[in-house]
Parts: structure tokens; sequence; C-alpha cells
């Protein structure tokens, strides 16, 4: 699944912001303060989701202001999302947002395409509210 919106903001200003959910993120399931941008590839740490879920974050590649991309892995699945920010103008930026998932059975692949189909629309619709929120930050 891939979702692109062309953002009336600057791509450091948006990559920023989704660089600090990030920091946010590590600090409240860590306790430590996260690692700077140069050094957040290749650095994992474990998470637990609103569902009691545990699973895995680990960065792959960090490119400051143009890729953003890390591994979310559970018992049942990988999910791999990847962030790009391109500068269109002065006042606007393309940010793509997609999302590869990898099944660790056939059993649970099928249950993820036949949720997938239900789920899929929802999740589109949900990355571009962040990305509109991400827009309304910055007209502020």
């Amino acid at each position: 699944m891939k979702v692109s919106k062309v953002l009336q903001a600057p791509v450091e200003f948006l990559y920023d912001k989704v660089l600090e959910s990030s920091q946010f993120d590590i600090k409240q399931q860590t306790g430590r303060t996260a690692p700077s941008i140069n050094s957040l590839s290749g650095f994992s740490y474990e998470k637990i989701f609103l569902n009691h879920q545990k699973g895995k974050i680990t960065f792959g590649e960090v490119k400051r202001p143009r890729v953003y991309e890390f591994v979310t892995e559970t018992d049942t699945n990988a999910f791999t999302t990847r962030w790009e920010f391109e500068q269109s103008d002065k006042n606007h930026a393309k940010v793509s947002v997609s999302e590869k998932r990898t099944s660790k059975s056939e059993r649970q692949w099928m249950n993820d395409v036949v949720m997938g189909i239900f789920l899929h629309y929802t999740k589109r619709k949900r990355i571009v509210k962040i990305l509109e929120g991400l827009e309304s930050q910055y007209k502020k």
C-alpha cells in the first residue's frame, strides 16, 4: 500500500515532525533518550502496543530530510514502513508513505489477505489524516 500527498509545508519541517514522533515513542517505551537522527539507522527497541501485543521496532534507512524507514516486527508479521519526502517547490512537499507486510506463516498470510480487504480503506484514510495533521501544524 502506498499513499502520496502534496502538502503545503517545507520538507524539513515535515521530516522533523515525523522524527519527533518517533523520538517521543522511543522515550516513552524505553525510558531513555532517543538516539540522534544521524545514528537512528539500525537502532531497535521493544514496543508494547495498545492491544498489549509486543513488537520490535528497527530503523532502516534514515536520511534527513528525504527518507525515514522502519520495520515493526510482531510474532505474526513484519511491517516495513517507508516515508519519502520530496520538495515540490518552496512551499510544497510531496510525502509518500508505503507499507509492506510480510506474514510469518501461510495461515497468517491468508488471514492478512482477508482482513486486508476490509481494513485497506481505513488504513489509507488514517495515513491521509496523519499527513493532513502534519500540514495543519505548519499552518499554525
